[in-house]
């Protein structure tokens, strides 16, 4: 049987990756949206200030996604590793 897709995936296959990285994305996001949800619960049992409160949410979230993805961007192929991930991980992306 010849392939004659140039090394592409399928049209089936590529939408359920579209899917999948859509899932994922709606479920990051409503992840970040629970905890505005909680703010003011959290801080009344924490006992603690707005400062706080924005290190929690905002800090801790970018050092979580940023070391996180580091990683998983070396996995693809050792060559992308090697030119993309220390850039990456400089840069804070």
């Amino acid at each position: 049987m010849h392939n004659n897709n140039n090394g592409y995936p399928s049209q089936t296959r590529a939408w359920v990756t579209v899917a999948i990285l859509m899932l994922a994305y709606v479920l990051s996001f409503v992840d970040r949206q629970i905890l505005n949800l909680l703010v003011e619960p959290i801080r009344r049992d924490l006992d603690i200030t707005d400062t706080h409160m924005s290190l929690l949410m905002g800090f801790s979230f970018a050092v979580f996604y940023t070391s996180a993805a580091c990683p998983s961007d070396a996995w693809p192929t050792a060559r992308a590793a090697a030119a993309s991930s220390p850039s990456a991980c400089w840069c804070g992306a």
